[in-house]
């Protein structure tokens, strides 16, 4: 027998339909060809599916006979010679297209837009650190400046801030403008600041101490700090810096860290 011809019977081969003589002939084919393994395969699973789903009938032992003999019948009318084994066309399940493609289609869309969203909130982020870190230099470089204009003003005058038993080792310095009263206030040594407490400058003028501004030191006890002097201690004042709780107070109730002269 052909190749087509071994095809063409094994769907009866697949419900055990075949004679003793048939079955050996397409087992001995199977032997030597996948394809038609295959498809046994497949046709035994269909078989396998249609007997869960049916309920089983025992065909009467003529059927076989009854069948082929009305096929050569019909090959004789219309004027064909009939083998033994009459031309079967195998019914194929109709093939089940797979999910997966589909779903893959949809895992990719999600990951993408995902990733989308990932890189877009990063730049985002980087976008206002790098903001904030540009402002932070902005600022700190208009301090700067209006420093070297305090220092370089033909106006300014500096005091010398001495430590006191607090703080022996330190000193500092007030420049400021006699006309604008802005100024510019450095430290040095001065004892690391408590999480709880800031330091304070005081403008102690006709004995009466007004508040400046508050602040804390970095690990060698430094500060350079813009500040603005009242104008009735332009002329005359005592310039001194306490120890008070944080945020600051409006009078002086710490000890005193440095002074200048009167």
């Amino acid at each position: 027998m052909s190749h087509e011809e071994y095809q063409e019977l094994l769907a009866l081969h697949a419900l055990s339909a075949l004679d003793v003589e048939e079955a050996s002939a397409v087992e001995q084919h199977l032997r030597t060809c996948a394809e038609c393994r295959a498809e046994l395969n497949e046709w035994r699973e269909a078989s396998g599916l249609l007997a869960h789903a049916a309920t089983p009938i025992e065909p009467r032992a003529s059927l076989r006979a009854d069948l082929l003999a009305q096929a050569r019948s019909e090959g004789r009318a219309n004027g064909k010679a009939v083998t033994q084994q009459a031309e079967v066309l195998p019914f194929r399940q109709p093939a089940r297209r797979s999910p997966w493609p589909a779903v893959l289609r949809i895992a990719a869309a999600v990951v993408f837009v995902a990733l989308s969203l990932s890189i877009i909130l990063t730049l985002q982020h980087q976008i206002a650190s790098l903001t904030a870190e540009l402002e932070v230099q902005r600022q700190q470089l208009a301090q700067s400046r209006a420093m070297q204009e305090v220092v370089m003003s033909p106006d300014a005058r500096t005091t010398a801030l001495a430590g006191m038993p607090a703080a022996q080792n330190a000193s500092g310095s007030l420049i400021y403008d006699r006309k604008s009263g802005r100024a510019v206030l450095m430290t040095h040594s001065l004892p690391p600041t408590p999480s709880d407490k800031a330091y304070e400058l005081w403008f102690i003028a006709n004995g009466r101490p007004m508040p400046g501004g508050t602040f804390t030191v970095d690990s060698s006890g430094r500060v350079m700090k813009m500040d603005q002097v009242p104008p009735e201690a332009l002329e005359g004042a005592v310039f001194a810096i306490t120890l008070e709780p944080a945020p600051g107070v409006d009078k002086p109730t710490g000890a005193m860290y440095l002074k200048s002269g009167t």
